[in-house]
């Protein structure tokens, strides 16, 4: 990156000699001499195979993209894994959701440098000012974005800032959430294009396959793992579509976006369980094995049409050949007392009851 220097320690940039086009999304930069290389690390540390890399560089040659993005697509790791391992090989901090900025600040700093909120959603990044806090320490503009190495985005910030310039990895949900919170008509994770009541199956099969879609449906799958959720309910209505989970027996929102983007969503859930993309008219029932932040997992999807397309719900079960012991089953210190002194006994029954996914089976 050229005129672009990075401070090892702070995160802080200082930009001199601009050489790149602010308007143009810049090309990933090459590993620096003697830092070891992303597969490499994450091979190395056991969260992918070998083969991942392989198929994630053959994703890469085919449809571009950086490999660290390709691996979290192909399902081989999750996002959270790869921003891990990112922080410490580029020595970047990651932004933490809980201190991510008020959407007020960051609309009240684009507004001032002038810049609009498209070309910021476009790089999956945002920047805001901070001000000393009790008069202590300086200024500074505040960048957190996926790709944190775009010089574009330094010298964006410089053409209309002096303070230094610190630099946050951050994960694409978080960056799409506060783009949602400055305008609810705004969705970066999916081109408003994509989709639409009139598109034939050849067309949603080709929209399934696109990176945004296909980074929108992996999303929502390894939220749902990482939360524990049962269920999930994604359900058009005539401006939006929700995604809803249900967790502990709680169905809540998780997300929101235009439902213009709903068919290529549909279409990539049918696509992954085996159903016919083509069919909108008639339920359907699939199920598929697949990889999600690098768990083996078993995808069961029905779909039943409605008003506004048709409403889907997706179990994810994970594959594993381990028995989770009593004390992980969620039970109180004195339950689980109490069901160790009634297995000590000769001869009996359990009886496990509850409603559709409290439970029972993995209990």
């Amino acid at each position: 990156m050229d005129g672009v220097r990075f401070s090892r320690y702070s995160g802080q940039v200082t930009v001199s000699a601009p050489s790149v086009n602010p308007d143009r999304p810049a090309a990933a930069s090459a590993p620096r001499a003697g830092r070891p290389r992303l597969g490499e690390l994450l091979v190395e540390r056991g969260l992918i195979r070998p083969a991942d890399v392989a198929n994630a560089l053959s994703l890469q040659a085919q449809n571009g993209g950086l490999i660290g993005l390709n691996l979290v697509r192909l399902g081989a790791l999750s996002e959270a894994q790869l921003l891990d391992v990112l922080s410490e090989q580029l020595n970047l901090p990651i932004l933490a959701p809980e201190n991510g900025p008020a959407p007020e600040r960051i609309s009240a700093f684009l507004g001032e440098i002038g810049s609009p909120l498209a070309w910021w959603a476009d790089r999956e990044a945002v920047a805001w000012r901070e001000e000393p806090q009790d008069g202590v320490g300086e200024a500074r503009i505040v960048c957190a974005a996926v790709q944190p190495l775009d010089p574009a985005l330094a010298e964006r910030i410089a053409q209309a800032a002096a303070e230094p310039v610190a630099f946050f990895l951050a994960q694409r949900s978080l960056i799409e959430a506060l783009a949602e919170d400055l305008t609810r008509d705004h969705a970066p994770a999916l081109d408003p294009a994509l989709g639409g009541a009139g598109a034939d199956a050849a067309r949603l099969r080709e929209l399934a396959q696109e990176a945004p879609v296909i980074d929108f449906v992996n999303a929502v799958f390894a939220e749902a793992l990482t939360r524990r959720a049962s269920d999930v309910h994604v359900e058009p209505y005539e401006d939006r579509f929700l995604v809803r989970m249900r967790i502990d027996g709680v169905l809540t929102t998780a997300r929101s976006a235009p439902r213009s983007n709903f068919d290529a969503v549909c279409s990539r859930i049918k696509l992954l369980s085996g159903m016919d993309i083509g069919e909108r008219r008639l339920p359907q029932d699939g199920r598929q094995s697949i990889r999600v932040s690098g768990q083996e997992v078993d995808l069961r999807v029905s779909t039943l049409p409605c008003s506004w397309g048709e409403s889907i719900v997706l179990r994810l079960l994970g594959k594993t050949s381990r028995l989770p012991q009593l004390s992980e089953l969620g039970v109180s210190a004195e339950q689980e007392a109490g069901f160790l002194r009634l297995a000590e006994h000769p001869n009996g029954v359990f009886l496990i009851t509850g409603p559709t996914g409290s439970g029972k089976t993995t209990t």
